[in-house]
């Protein structure tokens, strides 16, 4: 269970967070991809968390290739911001 708690706080507060802020969720998605290398996973488990936070670094490339979005991350902070108008998704 070493981890395992913060691996889903930090994962469920991603997938939260995806549907009102995209570069917000995306500091959860790193953080819950830390914990999840600290704890002994299955394939399921890890292949599940690849797919969900594949589908947000597709949205940022869309949302980039169409002009919406600009991003610069701060990772000392493990904050992303947003360089032009906020989108909310």
């Amino acid at each position: 269970m070493n981890g395992m708690l913060e691996y889903y706080y930090y994962f469920f507060t991603a997938m939260y967070h995806l549907q009102k802020e995209l570069l917000y969720a995306l500091a959860y998605y790193q953080n819950a991809e830390n914990q999840l290398n600290l704890f002994e996973s299955d394939d399921v488990e890890k292949a599940e968390f690849y797919f969900e936070l594949s589908e947000i670094y597709c949205s940022i490339l869309l949302l980039g290739a169409v002009g919406l979005v600009g991003t610069s991350y701060d990772q000392s902070t493990n904050t992303a911001y947003h360089v032009a108008d906020r989108v909310a998704i």
